[in-house]
């Protein structure tokens, strides 16, 4: 089982030079060769397009996370279509939470908006910051939780504006009770590669399992899944202005009318129905 680009090459070798009937599949987390880690460096880049391209055929599977990523690749080597498994939790009816409030002193009757995971430029932060700062009222707050590049200038933000906080990341145990303590999640990606209009993000399933409507950008996979499933709100710009407006529709928004859609989108996209898809490909290329 490959996990990324970086160890097919193992994989290949080790079914071309040490064990002739190993079964080999590669595991797409991302659309490889447009993933953050090749993005600023043309030479590793295109090590990694020649490698994928070289070694992608000696793959008897191959597995991905978006609908988007899989059509690609198929038509981008000429393989059999990939299948999918996404990145989705494990199935839980997780209770209402209040770790924010509690930790914040958050009003009840204030609205929280989470964003959680790496605090990068091409994640949105700015926009989100600078959206906050322009509201007039304190109906509703930001939350970040996470860590990253931007993590001074969240800090920064939280000490100067009274509708911005900081959570600094917490264990995995933990993790779930924090997002169920929010009441709306948010995920913002500049659109700046295919990899990002490409992307399904685990973050955006987790919003979803813990009952929260989502905020997105208008990018391929992610706007497709909001809308389709109707758990929240794309806005069609990334910028401050956009995502004001989705904010003003959401304060005044009764919140449950989504929890109905959200409790149908968890039953469907959980770990345990992955679990599924992930295993009847090990059936299908080992010939069990």
């Amino acid at each position: 089982h490959c996990n990324d680009l970086y160890t097919l090459p193992i994989g290949a070798l080790i079914k071309k030079v040490f064990n002739r009937k190993a079964k080999v599949l590669y595991d797409c987390h991302e659309l490889e060769t447009e993933a953050r880690i090749y993005a600023k460096n043309f030479l590793l880049k295109w090590i990694s397009k020649l490698t994928e391209r070289a070694l992608i055929h000696s793959a008897d599977a191959v597995i991905t996370v978006s609908e988007s990523i899989a059509q690609d690749y198929a038509e981008r080597y000429g393989i059999e279509k990939p299948k999918l498994v996404l990145n989705c939790p494990k199935f839980k009816n997780y209770q209402r939470k209040n770790l924010f409030r509690e930790n914040f002193g958050i009003g009840k009757n204030q609205k929280i908006v989470l964003f959680q995971g790496g605090l990068r430029k091409e994640s949105g932060i700015e926009i989100m910051i600078e959206a906050f700062k322009q509201r007039k009222d304190t109906d509703l707050v930001l939350v970040f939780l996470g860590s990253g590049d931007l993590q001074d200038l969240v800090q920064d933000s939280a000490e100067k504006y009274n509708t911005i906080y900081y959570q600094p990341r917490v264990s995995i145990e933990k993790y779930m009770d924090y997002v169920s303590s929010a009441d709306i999640g948010i995920h913002i990606m500049e659109n700046t590669c295919l990899n990002h209009d490409y992307a399904l993000p685990n973050k955006v399933f987790e919003y979803v399992m813990a009952g929260l409507p989502v905020i997105v950008s208008n990018l391929k996979e992610m706007s497709e899944f909001v809308e389709k499933n109707k758990v929240g709100i794309v806005i069609k710009e990334n910028n401050p202005e956009a995502l004001g407006t989705a904010l003003d529709k959401l304060v005044h928004t009764e919140l449950t009318k989504y929890r109905p859609f959200l409790i149908k989108t968890a039953k469907i996209y959980n770990w345990e129905n992955q679990e599924k898809a992930l295993l009847e490909v090990y059936k299908n290329i080992s010939g069990i």
